[in-house]
C-alpha cells in the first residue's frame, strides 16, 4: 500500500466529518466528551511538573496507543485497521472544526489548535502504519521508536504551545 494513502484516508474522513456533523454528533461526542472529562480530572491532579506535563503524558499514552495498534495490526489486517483508525481521526477532526466554528471559534483559531501538534502525530501514526505494514520484527520495534518519539514531541505542542495559540 503507498504511504500517501494514510494521508487521503484521513482526509476523506475530514470531509465526512464536516460534511455529516450533525449525523455523528450523537455517535462520537459522548467519547470525546468522556476523554475529556478524564483529561482534565487527570491532568488537573497537582504533582511537581505541573498541569502541562501531566496533561502531555495523558496525550502521549493515547496516542501512543493508537500508534501501537496501527503498527501492531497494519500487516495482519492489510492496512484495514489502521485505515478505519485515520478516517474516524478525520472524522472527528471535522465534526469538531465545524462544532467549534459554528459555536463562535474563528476558523484560523481551530487551525492553530489542530496544526502545530498535527503536523508532528499525524506523519507519526502514518509512520507507524507504514512500518507495520512490513510485519512486526526487531528491526521494526527499533524502526517503529521513531515515531513513538514523534508522538512525545506532537503530546509537548499540544500541552505546552497549543494553549498559547487558541
Amino acid at each position: 500500500m503507498k504511504s500517501w494513502i494514510w494521508a487521503a484516508i484521513l482526509a476523506i474522513g475530514i470531509i465526512i466529518g464536516v460534511i455529516g456533523y450533525q449525523l455523528l454528533i450523537p455517535i462520537i461526542l459522548p467519547s470525546i466528551q468522556q476523554t475529556f472529562e478524564y483529561i482534565d480530572k487527570t491532568a488537573a491532579t497537582e504533582n511537581a511538573f505541573g498541569k502541562p506535563f501531566s496533561l502531555m503524558i495523558i496525550i502521549f499514552l493515547k496516542n501512543l496507543s493508537v500508534a501501537l495498534i496501527c503498527f501492531i495490526t497494519a500487516k495482519w489486517s492489510k492496512g484495514f485497521i489502521p485505515g478505519f483508525i485515520m478516517l474516524m481521526n478525520g472524522m472527528v477532526i471535522g465534526m469538531l472544526g465545524v462544532l467549534v466554528t459554528n459555536s463562535g471559534m474563528p476558523v484560523m483559531s481551530f487551525i492553530m489548535g489542530v496544526l502545530p501538534h498535527g503536523i508532528v502525530e499525524l506523519p507519526a501514526l502514518f509512520l507507524a502504519t507504514a512500518i507495520g505494514m512490513f510485519g512486526i520484527s526487531q528491526e521494526s520495534w527499533r524502526t517503529a521508536s521513531i515515531p513513538f518519539l514523534m508522538l512525545l514531541v506532537a503530546a509537548g505542542i499540544e500541552s505546552y504551545i497549543t494553549p498559547l495559540l487558541m
